[in-house]
């Protein structure tokens, strides 16, 4: 009499783990490594765990389509940036970064730039010239990104930042950063969705009353 049930207890906790987004199945917090300088700070460390990624839902102004903001922080505050990027899927995004004009280093093969100081200290025929930004055409622009500290920093030149959606909801990536004086950055991270700094709604959730304001 009690082999039905035996049978049945798997599915029913498989949707009961489903239906309440069990929180085993959530990242809940952010890792990572960051290396290089911006001027003359070293930010090499760990990634802080204070860095999220939270969604802005069909915004700015009304936008059909979902923005993801991307705050990283490194070796203790040393370095912050943040990111408003279009949304960010399962099948992963990459996006050149908005610069400040200045020198191009010069562009490898694959979109990316040589590491400065190295080779020709950076100063290569490719780095003649200003940089825009749209420098990087291989890859969309991103929307915003902003250093936040440290406060004084040299102009951003060259950038990319490289993001997949887990299904854990963290968002996993890279982000490279050229500045105008030769000083570099690589953060490798893997961030939690902060949830509670959402903004609006995710369309599944808006309610079937909504359907008339397309």
């Amino acid at each position: 009499m009690n082999r039905p049930a035996r049978l049945f207890l798997p599915l029913c906790l498989v949707l009961l783990a489903a239906t309440s987004r069990c929180a085993c199945l959530t990242a809940t917090s952010s890792t990572g490594t960051c290396e290089g300088q911006v001027g003359g700070v070293d930010i090499s460390g760990e990634v802080d765990p204070e860095s999220e990624h939270h969604t802005l839902y069909r915004a700015p102004n009304g936008a059909s389509v979902d923005h993801t903001v991307l705050n990283l922080s490194c070796g203790k505050g040393k370095l912050k940036v943040r990111g408003t990027l279009h949304h960010i899927s399962v099948f992963g995004e990459s996006y050149s970064l908005p610069t400040n004009g200045g020198p191009c280093p010069p562009v490898q093969s694959d979109g990316g730039v040589e590491d400065a100081g190295t080779g020709d200290a950076g100063t290569g025929d490719a780095g003649t010239g200003t940089c825009g930004s749209s420098q990087n055409p291989e890859y969309p622009l991103a929307l915003e990104w902003e250093v936040l500290t440290p406060d004084v920093t040299p102009l951003l030149v060259a950038g990319v930042v490289k993001a997949v959606l887990k299904l854990d909801e963290s968002i996993d990536g890279t982000v490279t950063m050229e500045f105008a004086d030769g000083t570099k950055v690589v953060i490798r991270y893997d961030v939690y969705h902060e949830d509670s700094l959402d903004v609006g709604e995710p369309p599944s959730s808006s309610g079937s009353g909504d359907s008339d304001s397309d």
